[in-house]
């Protein structure tokens, strides 16, 4: 007498689903990343070359917002149209006292 086929399939049916999990963990993070971080962070601007130099050049910011924000900021400050030339960049980056210092030049040749 042979002995039976063992049924491989079933336990498996029984187990819970773990791409279902995976998802709702997703879901879970994509959810966590929409809240916006209402928290403020300092940016510092530095004029270089024949860029004019702002009366204020220390601004607080949201921490949520992408960069390009604080260079539509910096453009409204200075007076700048979107179409007029100007570079910006990061000195060191983000600091652990949460201040962005950048500097701006206008990239004019004329």
């Amino acid at each position: 007498m042979t002995s039976p086929i063992p049924d491989l399939m079933s336990p498996l049916l029984d187990q819970p689903n773990p791409i279902g999990q995976v998802k709702s963990d997703v879901l879970a993070a994509l959810e966590h990343y929409k809240i916006k971080d209402a928290s403020k962070v300092v940016v510092r601007f530095k004029s270089i070359g024949s860029a004019p130099i702002m009366k204020n050049n220390v601004f607080k910011v949201t921490a949520g917002n992408k960069f390009q924000a604080v260079v539509v900021f910096l453009r409204t400050q200075l007076g700048y149209k979107p179409t007029d030339p100007l570079d910006t960049n990061l000195i060191r980056g983000y600091q652990r006292d949460m201040r962005i210092p950048t500097r701006y030049e206008d990239t004019n040749l004329i």
